[in-house]
Order: C-alpha cells, then sequence, then structure tokens
C-alpha cells in the first residue's frame, strides 16, 4: 500500500514538473532581454494556490476555469524592471472570459495574440487559452520598459490561436466590447442582483449601450429557463432592494434604489435582463434585441 502511494505521489509530483517546466519555457530568457535578469526565481503556482499570488483576486480566475500561471520579475542594471505573469486558462473560452472582465473600456488592439490591452504600466494579451499580464511602473517623462517587445516575445512562443465563445460571436457585432460571465461573482461584480446565486446560469453575457445595461443568461433547456426565470421572479418580487414590481406582456420589471428600471423576459435557453434609467429607452433596447 505504501509503495503504491509513494508512486501516485511521484506520478502527481513528475506531472506538476512538467507543467512548470512548459510555462518556463514560454518566459522571456536573459538572451532574448538583452540587459535584464531575473530578480528572483520564478514563482508557479496551480488550482487554489493561486490566492499566493494575487489574494484577493483568485475568485475570478477560478470561476472562469484557471489551471497554472507562472510568474518572473525582471530587472536591468538601472533598476527598471517588470513583471511576467502567463496564465494558463482550462480553454479558449475562460481565457476570453477573464479578459473581457479586465479590458473594461480600454481600447483593444489586434496586433498582438488575439486580442491585447495596453497603457504605458501594463499590456495583457489572450492567445488561445493563454491569458498574459506584463506590468511595469511607468516614468511621466521616458518610459524604460517597452512591454510590447516582451510582449511579443511570449506570444511567439505560444503556438495556439484563439477562438470566441460562441455566444460572444453571435453578439460580437453589436457588442464587441461585451462581458463574457461564467457565473456569479464576475456578474455581482457588475451588478448585484442578489447576495445569493439566483441566476445559476451556464454562460452569460453583459454590454451597455445607450445607457442600457443588458444580460443574457443561457441555460441547458427551454424547461430549466423556466424554472429558474419564476424562481428569479419570486426572488426579486419579495426582495428589500427592489420596489415597484409589475407583471409585463413579457416578463416582469421592478426598480431598484437608484430608480433604474428592470426588465426581465425570457425566450427559449435564455433569460434577458435590461436596465436603464428610462423605461421607455429600457423597453426599445427589449424589443430590438428581441425582434
Amino acid at each position: 500500500m505504501r509503495i503504491l502511494l509513494f508512486c501516485f505521489s511521484f506520478l502527481i509530483s513528475c506531472q506538476v514538473f512538467s507543467q512548470q517546466e512548459q510555462l518556463l519555457q514560454l518566459l522571456p530568457n536573459t538572451s532574448e532581454l538583452m540587459g535584464f535578469d531575473l530578480k528572483s526565481e520564478p514563482e508557479y503556482y496551480q488550482g487554489d494556490d493561486l490566492f499566493y499570488l494575487i489574494n484577493g483576486g483568485a475568485d475570478i480566475y477560478l470561476e472562469y476555469g484557471f489551471k497554472d500561471v507562472i510568474s518572473a520579475a525582471y530587472e536591468n542594471e538601472k533598476g527598471d524592471g517588470f513583471k511576467a505573469e502567463i496564465y494558463q486558462m482550462l480553454n479558449d473560452s475562460a481565457a476570453y472570459g477573464i479578459f473581457s472582465f479586465n479590458r473594461n473600456d480600454k481600447t483593444i488592439y489586434h496586433d498582438i495574440g488575439d486580442e491585447s490591452i495596453r497603457q504605458d504600466d501594463f499590456l495583457i494579451f489572450i492567445k488561445g487559452h493563454y491569458y498574459v499580464v506584463l506590468t511595469t511602473q511607468s516614468n511621466q517623462e521616458v518610459q524604460h520598459i517597452d512591454l510590447l517587445k516582451k510582449a511579443k516575445m511570449i506570444s511567439a512562443k505560444l503556438k495556439v490561436s484563439g477562438s470566441l465563445p460562441s455566444l460572444v460571436a453571435e453578439y460580437d457585432q453589436i457588442a464587441p466590447n461585451a462581458i463574457y460571465l461564467r457565473g456569479n461573482l464576475a456578474l455581482s461584480n457588475i451588478y448585484l442582483f442578489d447576495f445569493t446565486d439566483i441566476f445559476q446560469f451556464s454562460d452569460g453575457l453583459y454590454f451597455k449601450d445607450a445607457d442600457v445595461s443588458t444580460f443574457f443568461f443561457n441555460y441547458p433547456s427551454p424547461e430549466v429557463t423556466e424554472k429558474t426565470f419564476q424562481k428569479v421572479k419570486s426572488r426579486l418580487q419579495n426582495s428589500t432592494r427592489f420596489q415597484n414590481f409589475e407583471e409585463t406582456d413579457t416578463g416582469f420589471s421592478l426598480t431598484d434604489k437608484k430608480d433604474q428600471v428592470l426588465l426581465f423576459t425570457s425566450y427559449e435557453n435564455r433569460i434577458y435582463v435590461f436596465i436603464g434609467n428610462d423605461k421607455t429607452n429600457t423597453e426599445q433596447q427589449l424589443k430590438a434585441l428581441l425582434k
């Protein structure tokens, strides 16, 4: 029995080492960086150990589908430095999801990886199931670190290409900056409907257009959709966070404590929620998307 346990532990250790080595090979090496050296040994984390790297933000990564990460800090003789983090997510959708959640309203570039965002002190890109973050301390007069050049080194080593989640691809023309949702944590960071996971969706989408926030939630079947919709209606109708509940031709409506109007409807495998300050605009957005 002890021998079997030892063999099992040994195999697990070998697997972890192999995964770590795979990510290590993706980091820029000192010969490529010309003048930059590692400040310390790269850090490797997988699964729940991600909390050691980004305590307070790891939950979102795990919700989208996190596998492992390698993190390394570099510095040159002048004291200029940067940090590279290469996250391996479970699939393309997971990588796209965490990227969409973190990009906010920043300009999207397509000259590196599948998509990227950047400012003076950071650059983030995705490629396939990889999510890569480069950061540095910006200088108001001179930016010493060319993060784009460093990112291209990493991108060239990622021999993969990604595809959009089907829900994102479906609405990419009308909502190119939509946030892809995989669970209640990301959703609650955008709008807190309830302190519990009332929607329990498979995946979803959020975007804002004409001052109306739109949410789509996917379900396995129309039966599951309708059952969930009725639970949501009952829960929110009796919630102290909302008022002015009203049945509508397509579902129900209510208002929140900021006097925003929320319209709820369902169709086939989806629940739709529209939130806006003006009821007319909110209704028009509902009709436009469901026509």
